[in-house]
């Protein structure tokens, strides 16, 4: 959805062509000296994937950590049977709420260019739960191999 004030991105490149260009991009600083949000998971996530030898980075998180502690409501494409579960989300312009992404349209519901590291994984409360606990627990290391 276009927003008002925003340019439009570009299409995001595959996972080659987006490290590629990942690299090009200068540093905001040394490394260790401080902390952004960056791409640097997103790219991280390519790494995880190649390293792993699985299939894609989904594929991975699916057979290391969804399947093994019940994640399963985890998506990076939510499936259309499951839209009737999806919120829509909000932005405030004006000071007024705007639907930037309603569930029924939701670019969730769109297949992305790949898994990221970083961002574009959607999951029930049931499942982010699911999630805490493993951390909590110290899990892990008992799903990772």
């Amino acid at each position: 959805m276009k927003i008002p004030g925003l340019p439009v991105s570009p299409p995001t490149p595959g996972p080659d062509e987006f490290v590629k260009l990942a690299a090009t991009v200068p540093l905001v600083s040394e490394p260790g000296t401080e902390w952004h949000y960056s791409m640097s998971l997103d790219v991280l996530g390519v790494v995880i994937q190649r390293a792993s030898g699985a299939k894609s980075f989904e594929a991975f998180l699916q057979e290391r950590m969804f399947d093994p502690i019940g994640m399963k409501s985890s998506y990076f494409r939510v499936p259309t049977r499951e839209v009737h579960r999806l919120t829509a989300n909000y932005g405030l312009m004006g000071g007024f709420p705007l639907p930037i992404d309603p569930s029924k349209t939701s670019i969730y519901l769109d297949r992305p260019a790949f898994a990221f590291g970083g961002s574009g994984l959607v999951c029930s409360p049931a499942d982010y739960d699911r999630f805490l606990k493993m951390i909590a627990n110290g899990a892990w290391s008992a799903t990772s191999g």
